[in-house]
Parts: structure tokens; sequence; C-alpha cells
């Protein structure tokens, strides 16, 4: 189940699946008022999950650490599930 989460002054909020289904966008927002400062998708070529950020949007070093924190979070989830059901020889 995919849920909202507020890390520091941060607010991520679910957007909706990719149209593959394999991933998932997020909307980034400040908690207190709701302004729009980015987007969290997945980046194919990097294979990897990237903030966009909103134009005119400056970040402090505790916004950047929310940021990663829960890119780390979407990253740890995805590789969950790529690595789910996958037999490992010994």
């Amino acid at each position: 189940m995919v849920e909202n989460k507020i890390i520091g002054y941060l607010h991520f909020k679910f957007a909706k699946f990719s149209p593959t289904g394999k991933t998932e966008i997020w909307y980034v927002k400040h908690k207190d008022d709701d302004t729009e400062l980015g987007v969290i998708k997945w980046d194919g070529g990097w294979r990897q999950y990237v903030h966009h950020p909103a134009s005119q949007t400056k970040f402090s070093r505790g916004c950047y650490k929310s940021i990663n924190t829960f890119i780390d979070e979407l990253m740890n989830r995805h590789n969950a599930k790529k690595n789910k059901g996958k037999k490992y020889m010994s």
C-alpha cells in the first residue's frame, strides 16, 4: 500500500503509478501550505528515482536530506519488489 509521508518540512504525496505500472510518481510539497516543490519519478537512464524540482524553487540542506531519505525508501521498496522471487545460488 502506498502512503503519503511527511519528512521534515516536506510532504511527499503519491500522485500515480507510471504508465507501465512498475514505478511510482510522487509530488513534493511544503507540509504547511501545500506549495508544489517538485516531482519524484523513475528515470530509466539513471535507473533510479530522481527529484525534478519545480521552477523557481530553492532548497536547504535539510530539505535535500528529506528528499534523499524519501528516495532511499522508494529505491529500497523498488529493489525489494524487483528481487522478490529471485533465487540465489550459494
